[in-house]
């Protein structure tokens, strides 16, 4: 491969690499999260969680539990404590069995809702056994995984009061995005500087021979 071919390889590469790295370096931030938050979510005066099932929700890529780990949260749209919950279906199902509470599932960007009716109070969420994970706070969150095929995720007041409102937050998080998207920006510069230095080497010859054939 000539120089000249080989420097605008180089360049294409480079930029390439450059423009991916710094695009994912952008995205995802030194963390190396990215996360996407729902609209306001609330179930009815008298509801007492907002529940999505885990199969609907997508985070992360095709294999990317492999580098990272998917997450889901909940922010609070007031004062109050949440509690977030991933427990198995039919355990969520028995919980909830006659609660009223609104069914969310993400459909692409956005989320939507069903009001379930209900009479029944439920138990205070914290004090239940059966969750996989869980936690509390104005902006919980927890891992997740497909592994958690077949679970059902909970949002809902700490103390077990009705009327619930939150933002649903689906995220990603990796130790190795970041570092990688620098690396590649890296290697991308390097390649641009020496495919240039190539084609200026080449057409400096080019000038030389064109030189000494005129004399």
């Amino acid at each position: 491969m000539g120089r000249t071919a080989s420097g605008v390889f180089l360049i294409v590469i480079g930029v390439l690499l450059a423009g991916l790295g710094g695009l994912i370096a952008a995205t995802f931030g030194p963390s190396g999260s990215l996360e996407t938050t729902s609209t306001p979510l609330a179930t009815s005066r008298d509801g007492y969680a907002l529940v999505a099932d885990v199969d609907e929700v997508t985070a992360g890529f095709p294999g990317s539990t492999l580098i990272g780990t998917p997450t889901l949260g909940a922010d609070s749209v007031g004062a109050e404590r949440l509690f977030i919950g991933l427990g198995g279906r039919p355990d969520v199902d028995d919980y909830l069995s006659g609660v009223a509470f609104e069914a969310v599932r993400q459909d692409g960007d956005t989320w939507q809702s069903l009001a379930i009716p209900g009479s029944r109070e439920p138990g205070i969420p914290t004090e239940q056994q059966f969750w996989i994970r869980r936690a509390t706070g104005n902006a919980p969150t927890i891992p997740f995984t497909t592994t958690n095929s077949g679970t059902t995720f909970v949002v809902m007041r700490d103390d077990g009061t009705p009327e619930v409102g939150a933002r649903i937050i689906v995220g990603y998080t990796s130790s190795y995005v970041f570092p990688a998207a620098v690396a590649a920006l890296v290697i991308g510069l390097i390649l641009l500087v020496w495919g240039a230095l190539r084609l200026r080497s080449r057409a400096s010859a080019d000038s030389g021979t064109v030189e000494g054939g005129s004399e």
